[in-house]
């Protein structure tokens, strides 16, 4: 997840760059907005993917039992 954070870090600077021009590439900066998009959507979905899996261990943890594969598999469904 740090390299995708970086990346749009890395992005949002470069647009910066071209924002500040006295005549920023349209193109380039449309390309940069698609460019930052990307990592914007994988962190939405591992940050997703973290809070299920909290969830289930938090569920786990409440129930007091013991860690159980296949109960953790049940749940997961």
């Amino acid at each position: 997840m740090g390299v995708y954070i970086k990346h749009r870090t890395a992005t949002k600077i470069k647009m910066h760059g071209e924002e500040v021009l006295d005549i920023p590439s349209k193109f380039v900066y449309s390309s940069l907005i698609r460019n930052k998009n990307h990592p914007d959507n994988e962190i939405l979905g591992i940050e997703q993917q973290l809070y299920k899996l909290l969830k289930q261990c938090f569920a786990i943890a409440k129930s007091g039992r013991p860690y159980d594969e296949d109960y953790v598999s049940i749940m997961s469904k």
